[in-house]
């Protein structure tokens, strides 16, 4: 997309909330008076409005509305994260926020259709309800048929090294592990992560009691899928002749019969691209240049009852190959994408720290500290040849998909 030149004007209505406590000490016996604040990506300050008193389902009728230039760096912005949103509980002598801020992406405005009227948790039990629309629709017809939304959603890590793997006895909730994973882009778009990854047990099996969430032995990790330094898309496989039960294995069945790590309440990332970034995209993924990086670290869910002297170790990089969504009429595909070690000066960004030497393995997984306790520190590992993730064959799980393919059908050429 060439020079910004049209500046519609966005409006966000913040209508009411519901299920509100005070943050108070008294809690739900406490009056709570309370206002909303709408921030847009490209302002420096957010806009509020009056304070409603004493009611846990106030009505605001608060409308916040910005005049916005259409680039494809803003028009991101306001895809992803969105706008964000945050009520805020009026006390004597504070301002504090009442729940956790939400984003609401402005995607539907792209075509002129309206965010239409929805409830968004807060947490805690609470919703703030919302809405936005624009003046005019944001992109023209020749603009939207030229450009696409590319969405990243990450969807899990597969063929886990084995002593990741919870043991029999144990639930999710015995993991003292959390995982994250920062991207960038560095076409059209820029950092991103999925935060908040947990282990997560296999799907149980038909016959099985499903309520029973542990696993069911301490056998050694499932024979890794195979996987290539490239994404692997979905595709239909012709019935072979009578294969044994781990040859006919998909790599769906194989990975929903096995431990992952999973990203429940990840946002999938979406950037705005258009006819110039997707051209730029295309070139340099035909040269093989490096466009989309994701890495991933781990760490512990509990500082204050366990310190990792292994965190470098585990930390790992990946390379999506976009490859596949440049084939003719391609909007989605299903990649999977090998992890491996992080070269050793992006791996000691990690502060690694002291380990003891009497260090103790860590017991009561999942447990936090008690009070006056130094925190555990778990044992310190080897390095190791191969690394466990190539030895494991690890990878991610990544959907990608495209509002319009990045290269579209060419059009019939003329009758002679």
């Amino acid at each position: 997309m060439g020079k910004a030149v049209r500046s519609p004007k966005i409006t966000v209505t913040v209508l009411s909330a519901r299920g509100l406590v005070s943050q108070g000490p008294k809690g739900a016996a406490a009056p709570v008076n309370t206002f909303a604040s709408v921030l847009f990506p490209s302002a420096a300050e957010a806009q509020t409005c009056p304070v409603v008193d004493n009611s846990p389902e106030p009505k605001y009728s608060f409308v916040a509305s910005t005049d916005v230039l259409i680039d494809d760096a803003t028009l991101s912005s306001l895809i992803f994260p969105g706008v964000k949103i945050q009520l805020m509980e009026s006390m004597p002598n504070d301002k504090l926020p009442l729940g956790s801020a939400v984003f609401l992406s402005l995607e539907p405005l792209l075509d002129g259709t309206e965010v239409g009227e929805q409830w968004m948790s807060v947490g805690n039990g609470a919703e703030v309800l919302v809405a936005a629309s624009a003046d005019k629709q944001l992109l023209t017809e020749e603009q939207l048929d030229d450009s696409t939304v590319l969405s990243v959603k990450l969807e899990a890590v597969h063929s886990l090294p084995e002593r990741w793997l919870l043991q029999e006895g144990q639930s999710e909730a015995d993991g003292i592990f959390k995982y994250d994973v920062k991207g960038t882009m560095s076409i059209g778009g820029g950092e991103f992560s999925f935060e908040g990854g947990l282990l997560q047990l296999p799907e149980a099996p038909k016959g099985d009691d499903p309520a029973s969430n542990t696993p069911r032995s301490t056998a050694a990790a499932p024979a890794a899928v195979p996987v290539a330094d490239t994404d692997v898309a979905d595709t239909d496989v012709a019935a072979a002749p009578a294969p044994t039960e781990a040859v006919s294995k998909t790599p769906e069945a194989k990975e929903a019969s096995s431990q992952s790590i999973a990203f429940p309440a990840a946002t999938p990332y979406k950037v705005f691209l258009g006819l110039e970034a997707i051209e730029r995209l295309k070139e340099a993924v035909a040269a093989g240049e490096p466009v989309l990086s994701l890495t991933l670290s781990r760490t512990v869910r509990n500082a204050e009852a366990h310190i990792d002297p292994n965190a470098s170790k585990y930390r790992a990089v990946c390379e999506l190959d976009l490859t596949q969504m440049l084939e003719i009429d391609a909007v989605t595909c299903t990649g999977r994408f090998s992890l491996r070690p992080a070269p050793k000066d992006e791996a000691e960004e990690v502060a690694e720290p002291e380990v003891k030497p009497d260090a103790k393995p860590a017991k009561g997984a999942g447990k936090g500290g008690k009070k006056g306790k130094e925190p555990e520190t778990l044992p310190l590992e080897e390095e190791e040849s191969p690394h466990p993730y190539e030895s494991a064959g690890t990878y991610l799980r990544v959907l990608l998909s495209a509002t319009k393919p990045l290269s579209p059908q060419p059009p019939p050429p003329p009758p002679p």
